[in-house]
């Protein structure tokens, strides 16, 4: 049986690094796990690239930025940081494609996070 640690690896998220930036705090960084599931900043930007609202994407877009960041997300936080510059142009072109490129990937650390934790 895998752990949530494992998991959360085979998902590409650097489990290591954010405990570290959680002062080494495994307990904290579950607690930010957990809170993360409340957090609706990616459903709320694929709403707005749907209505192409390019000021409310860039909103949800850069919040998110900073907590994939942070939560060691590893392969949505690059497709997020590219998503959040293209978008700060006032641009959407580009940016359905890499969000949707890891849609997937979100919602496999969602799971991850409900099932483990």
């Amino acid at each position: 049986m895998c752990t949530w640690k494992d998991r959360l690896k085979s998902a590409e998220v650097d489990v290591e690094g954010a405990i570290e930036r959680f002062a080494n705090k495994e307990e904290r960084y579950i607690k930010y796990l957990k809170l993360f599931l409340n957090n609706n900043d990616f459903p709320d930007l694929l709403k707005a690239i749907e209505d192409k609202d390019v000021s409310r994407a860039f909103e949800c877009c850069h919040s998110l930025k900073g907590v994939v960041g942070n939560m060691g997300f590893r392969k949505l936080s690059a497709s997020i940081f590219e998503c959040t510059e293209i978008l700060r142009k006032g641009s959407l072109e580009g940016v359905e494609d890499r969000i949707f490129s890891v849609k997937d990937n979100y919602y496999q650390i969602i799971e991850i996070i409900r099932e483990c934790l």
